[in-house]
């Protein structure tokens, strides 16, 4: 497996951790367990995604390019 697609797997991981932790947790003291919890939590979470995701890889890309191998 090559070291761009590792890089790429473990940000996605990282991101769906991170992510669906954070959105968890905020939904659930937003609103509670109620009906509309899943909801609400799918909504956020895909959000936080569409952000957090392309932020991850560019500041995978700067770290790459600025520290030394």
């Amino acid at each position: 497996m090559s070291k761009t697609l590792k890089k790429i797997l473990l940000v996605t991981a990282m991101v769906t951790l991170v992510g669906g932790a954070f959105t968890g947790v905020m939904t659930y003291s937003n609103i509670g367990f109620s009906d509309a919890f899943t909801r609400q939590w799918a909504l956020s979470f895909v959000q936080a995604v569409c952000v957090i995701f392309p932020t991850s890889v560019a500041v995978m890309w700067a770290m790459n390019n600025t520290i030394p191998r």
